[in-house]
């Protein structure tokens, strides 16, 4: 009886061991999937410096895209504008009489250059994520191959050339124009011959406001937004600062009475076009005032500006350009001040 049930037992587990490893008649369905593996593992049709390529941009690019992003996103939108008067449509300048004594609107603290980062900054993330793209269609569709890395490459190259065409993307320079001024009522013209400027005097009393008018233009092909004039805060400086920004939008650079202009809103100007600046600032507490004489040099020095830095954007990225003013506005100063 036990001899019996010892052979039938023998023979279910030949059964098993036959189908789970199978020496000659192995099930249909089996012998398909073993067919399916290939003997060795075929070769990459990529050329090795590609995959080392491949392998070694993805790794680097993404870290430092991601430096540059903590970089850069941590530091935009730091753009300080105090006291800005901007209607709600951010365009539409406000009716409003010209008011010398106005002080904040169109002067900014600081700005952050954001031109020169961002768009070098996406370019990395672009890159890649044209990169992970190449390499996956590679490794998948090796017949794509070839044209995918030729597509990839010249995107990158793409890529790379408008990041640079943005970054190094012109700002403001002077129109051409300046004119009318308030408070500055002696001038002193550069001697004949030589390649100085003009002289204007700064004439008018202590704490109390003088101005003149610039035309700003827009060089390069994308449009720039009027954003301000940089006056860092520095408690404490004895020299006049820029106190207030007054505009007027002609496109064509027109210059009327400071009267006619109107107070300062951020303008988008078109590439070409030009913008017309009417500055504020006032005079320190060190201005020599009305009585200034151009005699006597050991009562008075001078404090002057041959520069202004305006605040612009291009595509919502910020930053500066330093303009060369055409004259210089010096404001004579008492020798003995601080007292």
């Amino acid at each position: 009886m036990s001899g019996g049930i010892d052979e039938r037992l023998e023979v279910a587990i030949r059964g098993v061991l036959a189908e789970s490893r199978p020496v000659t008649d192995a099930p249909a369905d089996l012998r398909a999937r073993i067919e399916l593996i290939p003997a060795s593992a075929r070769p990459s049709r990529l050329p090795s410096p590609v995959r080392a390529w491949l392998s070694a941009v993805v790794p680097v690019a993404g870290l430092a895209a991601g430096i540059l992003a903590i970089l850069a996103f941590g530091r935009m939108g730091v753009l300080r504008i105090p006291l800005v008067s901007q209607s709600p449509g951010g365009g539409t300048p406000t009716p409003q009489a010209f008011d010398p004594t106005m002080v904040g609107p169109g002067v900014v603290a600081s700005v952050d250059e954001q031109l020169g980062v961002v768009p070098w900054l996406v370019a990395i993330l672009g890159w890649v994520a044209i990169a992970v793209i190449v390499r996956w269609v590679a490794r998948r569709i090796r017949r794509l191959a070839a044209p995918v890395i030729a597509i990839g490459l010249a995107l990158g190259m793409l890529l790379g050339l408008g990041a640079r065409s943005l970054a190094v993307h012109p700002g403001f320079e002077w129109g051409g124009s300046y004119g009318p001024r308030l408070g500055l009522d002696m001038t002193a013209e550069p001697p004949a011959g030589s390649d100085s400027r003009d002289v204007w005097y700064v004439t008018v009393p202590k704490g109390e406001p003088f101005a003149f008018g610039l035309g700003l233009r827009n060089p390069g092909p994308l449009p720039i937004r009027f954003l301000g004039i940089v006056e860092p805060n520095s408690p404490g400086v004895l020299f006049y600062r820029w106190s207030a920004v007054w505009q007027h939008d002609d496109p064509h650079g027109f210059m009327p009475a400071i009267e006619a202009s109107s107070a300062f809103h951020p303008i988008d100007v078109a590439s070409g076009d030009f913008v017309t600046l009417y500055l504020v600032a006032r005079a320190s507490e060190c201005a020599f005032g009305p009585g200034f004489v151009d005699e006597d040099p050991d009562t008075f020095g001078f404090q002057s500006r041959e520069s202004i830095l305006v605040a612009y954007s291009v595509l919502g990225l910020t930053a500066t350009s330093e303009i060369e003013l055409p004259f210089i506005v010096a404001e004579p100063v008492r020798n003995s001040c601080p007292a």
